[in-house]
């Protein structure tokens, strides 16, 4: 998955939007609407506009990383790095330190035309010890996907399987509440039952993680259609609910507008910045587009547009249900749907896009960790090591943290906030930095290059470092502090 490869069928911006779109709009965004009413209307859209421009800000970095690594490439004439070899000197002569011996470059160097991975970039700009940090992010990043889909889909289904109780003990103020663990039928409770699903769900995918098995065409388009309609059903129905005042248990619109918790902001940001994630398959979406010139404004199109569903998907949330009401999987708030068919389908919904997901995501990670593991002489692992531990390590893991928690919230929190910070803005930021230093010192200076990030100066590079520490304090005071 790391190599420089040519791009086949092209595209042209419309079609690029789209797939852009869909990739940023996954499965994180149930878990947005619980942190957006907990952290009340003003501070949650804050929150969520100004993850979506930092990630934006990102996104600029990966775009002009991507046209360096094809300025050195088409320069070099190769079309990928050896695999065993973490770090390589550019193959021109050596010498080129400054403007009057640098190569000349164009604009036409640095012609985004080969699909270059993020593992890739990260073996021509780190050094060795910087590329297996790379590796460990992502790997810790795909283990929190999986977990949390481990968890989602078990359950999704178990909800469907036995319905949380409307009413259940009534605590010292008299008011009824549903209770946290419920019986089922035979043996089951609500909590072995969840872990009986859990253990199906891990029956069902472990084969798949020994094959080679990638998503079809027309079950990425199936996912995708499932997902939109999904999504916009439950903001229709809202809004619908939110405007019908025979609607049951609707809280107050003072109590929705006066909803001010700034303790609650930490834990939107591990949710936002989950939610905003799209860099580790950019290449594969950039590269095949024609018009590479309006990459910017398409980035700021597709942003405005997540954001304004995101907003839409949160409020209609918090003006129908009471903040304590919303599940961390927004989905299973529908339980109760007079309509059959959408109570069902929106509670299942997590159910049939994660499942495919997830072959795919433990592919991914078992050869990451490949990577990551790879012998320092460069020959393979035993035949039995490369065909049964390494699958088990990447699918195992997941499965067992999904058996101690199903607090999904928690999940893509922890995901969000310390592997996707890496994912989404360290690891970018990083990748830019020492890109400047190769280009300029290879090719003399930065001002042939079409894809230079507006934000790649040193104050952009401080004030990201500097969010990223108070972030990360953050969310850690705040995951240590409700846990105590």
């Amino acid at each position: 998955m790391d190599d420089a490869k040519n791009v086949g069928n092209t595209y042209g911006l419309p079609l690029g939007s789209l797939f852009i779109f869909n990739l940023i709009v996954g499965a994180g965004s149930l878990s947005i609407p619980q942190a957006f009413a907990e952290t009340g209307l003003l501070f949650g859209t804050l929150v969520l506009a100004f993850m979506a421009a930092m990630s934006f800000i990102t996104i600029t970095y990966m775009v002009e990383v991507m046209s360096s690594a094809n300025g050195i490439l088409s320069v070099e004439g190769k079309g990928a790095l050896h695999p065993h070899e973490p770090t390589r000197r550019s193959l021109l002569p050596a010498g080129f330190s400054d403007a009057t011996n640098a190569v000349e470059a164009s604009e036409q160097t640095f012609q985004i035309t080969q699909r270059t991975e993020m593992g890739l970039m990260a073996r021509m700009f780190f050094s060795k010890n910087g590329v297996r940090l790379f590796y460990f992010c992502i790997a810790v990043y795909l283990y929190g996907d999986l977990a949390i889909y481990a968890a989602a889909v078990p359950k999704s289904l178990g909800k469907v399987a036995c319905p949380q109780p409307t009413n259940g003990t009534a605590p010292v103020n008299g008011t009824w509440v549903a209770p946290d663990t419920w019986d089922c039928f035979g043996p089951f409770n609500s909590d072995s039952l969840y872990r009986f699903f859990v253990a199906i769900f891990f029956a069902c995918m472990l084969p798949f993680a020994f094959t080679n098995v990638q998503k079809t065409k027309y079950l990425q388009l199936a996912t995708s259609f499932i997902r939109y309609f999904s999504l916009l059903s439950m903001i229709i129905i809202g809004l619908v609910q939110v405007n019908d005042s025979s609607t049951p248990n609707l809280p107050p619109a003072s109590e929705v507008l006066d909803r001010y918790d700034i303790t609650a902001v930490p834990a939107m940001f591990g949710v936002s910045i989950y939610s905003f994630m799209c860099h580790h398959s950019l290449p594969s979406l950039v590269t095949p587009i024609r018009n590479k010139r309006r990459l910017i404004p398409l980035f700021v199109f597709d942003f405005t547009v997540v954001l304004a569903f995101y907003l839409m998907l949160c409020y209609s949330a918090s003006f129908r249900y009471h903040h304590s009401d919303i599940k961390d999987v927004y989905s299973l708030n529908f339980n109760d749907y007079s309509i059959t068919f959408f109570k069902y389908f929106l509670q299942l919904f997590p159910v049939f896009t994660l499942s495919t997901s997830f072959p795919v995501i433990t592919i991914t990670l078992r050869n990451n960790l490949r990577t990551l593991f790879e012998r320092e002489d460069g020959q393979p692992y035993a035949p039995w090591i490369e065909k049964a531990v390494f699958p088990l390590v990447a699918i195992i893991p997941p499965v067992l943290v999904a058996l101690g928690t199903d607090d999904v919230s928690v999940l893509v929190n922890v995901t969000g906030s310390y592997a996707g910070l890496g994912v989404q803005v360290i690891i970018p930021a990083s990748l830019v930095y020492f890109s400047r230093k190769r280009i300029a010192r290879e090719f003399g200076s930065l001002k042939s290059h079409p894809h230079l990030s507006p934000f790649g100066s040193i104050r952009w590079m401080i004030f990201i470092a500097t969010w990223c520490v108070v972030c990360v304090t953050l969310v850690t005071y705040n995951l240590i502090s409700s846990h105590l």
